[in-house]
This record gives structure tokens, sequence and C-alpha cells, in this order.
């Protein structure tokens, strides 16, 4: 693959309840730290088991602002009435929760991709993974394009006239990072973008989404040990050309070596899922990677739900039936709970900063999401060549 072709990755920025910056959360994760906790709203009353709150991944937005103020509520000894519940367990509603979100994480990406260097032709484009029911994609896509630019020009950017920064939503839940990944690659290699940040922004901690949980029987409680954890997070990744990066003198992270999207044909039927549609797209990230020489390290969004593990089972025999050796996988979910359409931007936060640090233990890793609609999707990284 030529330089002019080859796609790598070289920045990242994360907010997660594990830690608010790209490398404070891989250092976590890594570390098995968990952080699900209980959170609290009044306007989830299905959010409750037996009197027990909702447990959950929630992202400490107050630590920027300074430390935890006081809580408690001035004059309740007097009247007898218990504390409200502290603002550190409370998650708001509505498209606001993830721009806090994204900004931060956003920032990152941006601070540390030197965008200062770059030459003022081309777009700067933001892939922005979102779920596919979010009914505030719209204003976020929006808000998101507004606070990319004022970041981007902080960071000392300029745009040529005719060029600028744009905001593509990708409605495509927990595997929009990777197809926005997709989209990303043909856009930098067609010359639509002179540089992609990729990634995605989800919370299913937010009222009215972990009511739906409840209400659907899928969230966690004590008696449903199968459910999901509900979280929260933000993650982004910068995406260029190899040629580029080298130009203005970015660091190469890990390499693109390729990817796939496709779809699982019986999902919204009543065909078992027999994972084709995850097959193939573990298949066609693993052609432009050749040679494997041992089982990959897989970055995934698992989740807890069963049925989500036994799609991930068929699949991995179909793809990687021939490769000896025993496989790794790592889920975020176990320390964040599950962050929705931002898990695959997640894991590629994750998997990026091993494979820079040689963390990874293999020279190839394969990050991989399915969604709740058809959409499967898979890539294939890999460390930056090292000079002798």
């Amino acid at each position: 693959m030529s330089a002019e072709t080859e796609l790598v990755i070289t920045a990242l920025g994360a907010v997660t309840p594990v830690g608010l910056s790209a490398a404070a959360t891989a250092a976590s994760l890594r570390a098995g730290i968990a952080r699900l906790d209980e959170i609290e709203s009044s306007a989830v009353p299905g959010a409750q088991f037996a009197g027990e709150p909702m447990i959950g991944g929630r992202v400490q937005l107050e630590r920027y602002h300074g430390e935890r103020g006081p809580w408690e509520w001035p004059g309740h000894d007097r009247f007898a009435a218990p504390n409200p519940t502290e603002p550190e367990r409370m998650v708001a509603g509505g498209h606001a929760r993830l721009v806090e979100l994204l900004v931060p994480a956003l920032r990152e990406c941006v601070a540390s991709a030197r965008v200062g260097a770059m030459p003022s032709q081309g777009a700067v484009v933001l892939y922005l993974g979102l779920d596919n029911a979010e009914p505030g994609a719209a204003a976020v896509a929006s808000l998101a394009e507004h606070a990319l630019e004022r970041i981007l020009r902080a960071e000392g950017w300029s745009a040529a006239p005719g060029s600028g920064a744009k905001v593509v939503p990708i409605a495509a839940g927990r595997a929009a990072a990777l197809v926005a990944l997709a989209r990303a690659a043909a856009d930098l290699r067609e010359g639509r973008a002179a540089l992609a940040i990729v990634g995605g922004v989800d919370s299913l901690v937010r009222p009215e989404v972990a009511e739906h949980l409840e209400r659907t029987g899928r969230l966690k409680g004590p008696q449903r040990p199968h459910g999901v954890s509900p979280g929260e997070a933000a993650a982004f990744i910068c995406v260029e050309t190899a040629l580029r990066a080298a130009a203005r003198g970015a660091p190469t992270l890990a390499r693109v070596l390729g990817f796939a999207v496709t779809a699982e044909p019986t999902v919204g039927t009543d065909e078992p899922n027999q994972a084709r549609g995850l097959t193939h797209a573990l298949r066609e990230a693993r052609r432009g990677a050749e040679p494997f020489k041992a089982p990959p390290l897989f970055v995934c969004d698992l989740n807890g739900d069963r049925y989500r593990a036994m799609e991930w089972g068929f699949a991995s025999m179909r793809a990687y039936h021939d490769l000896h050796g025993d496989e790794e996988v790592w889920h975020p979910a176990d320390s964040i709970g599950d962050s929705g359409a931002a898990s695959c931007a997640v894991c590629l936060v994750w998997a990026a900063t091993a494979l820079c640090r040689n963390l990874a233990g293999n020279e190839r890793v394969v990050v991989w999401g399915a969604s709740e609609t058809p959409e499967r999707a898979a890539a294939t990284l890999a460390p930056p060549e090292r000079k002798n």
C-alpha cells in the first residue's frame, strides 16, 4: 500500500467514566479499573429495581469545573428531610448531554493533532457516530460543527476559501465509528477531506434511554443478570493518509490495514441470527492485512448481552478458524458500561494506544462492532512502522 493511500491514526481524544483523556481511559481499561456506580433520576421511575437505583457508567464532567461542591441540602436536619440526590449521581436528559461529552474529547483530539501545521487547503471533517434512533441527531451535529470550528481556530488552523470544517453525522449505533471510518477513508483517498476526525458519542444513562432499556427488558438488574449495564462516552481518532501525516510531521500511532462494513440480513426478521454479516465484515477486514501469524487481539463492543456473544462466537470461528493460539478479547463495557454509539470509538482509541505503546502483545488488532440495526463492521490495525 502506497503512502498516498495508506491510512494512519495520528491523534486521539476521549472522555469515559474511567478517564477524562484518551491516555487515562486506555490505562484504566487495561488495568481493569471499573467505574459502575449508582445513578439516579426522578424522571426515570422505571430505572428502580425494588428500591435499588440503576447501576451504570457516568462520566465525571464536573471535574472540568473544579472539585466537587457541597451538595447537602441546608436545613434538612431541622425538617427531618432526606438529602437530595448527590449531583455526581444525576444525569440530565436530551441531546445537551451528548454535546457536553463530545466537546472535551474533540478538543483533546484536535489539540494533539497539530492542526496548526496543516496547509490551509482541504477540509477537516468530523465523522460523528450517533445512535440510529437519536432524536437530537441534527442538533448534536450542528452544535458539534460550531464546536469543531472554534476548537480548530484556537489551535491555529485556518481554512482557505472553499474549504473548512464540517460534520458528517453517521447514525449507525454501536458500529457507528467503524462505519464512519469507512466513509472517511473514501473521502481522504479521493481528496474530499484533508484530515478526518472519526468517532462517536452516546449516553445510555440519560433518563429517556435508560427508561427505554428497562421497559424493553434489557437493563441489567438484580432480577436480570444478563442485561446491559448502561454507560456513556465520547471518543475520537484523527485519520489521514500516511503521505499527509509525514509531510507535516504528525506522529503515527497506528496503521489502518483493512476495514469493512456489512449488514446482518436476519435483523428485523424471525430468522435466528447466524452471524453472516459479522463473519463477512471480519473476513473482509482481514483480507487487506495478511499475513496473520497468530490470532489477533480483538477489541469490541460486547456488552453482556448473551445473544451478541453467541453472534461473536459463530463469526470468530468462521473468520479465524485457520489460526492457532489463544484468542484475547478486550471489551470496554466491562469497565464503563455499554456506551452505545461511542462503543467502537472507545475501542479504536484503546487499540491505537495499545499498538503505539507496544502493549497489544500482537502485530494485529481487530476492532469490530455490531449494532442493534443491521450494521456490522470491522477494522484491522497494526503498529506504526518501527525505524531501525
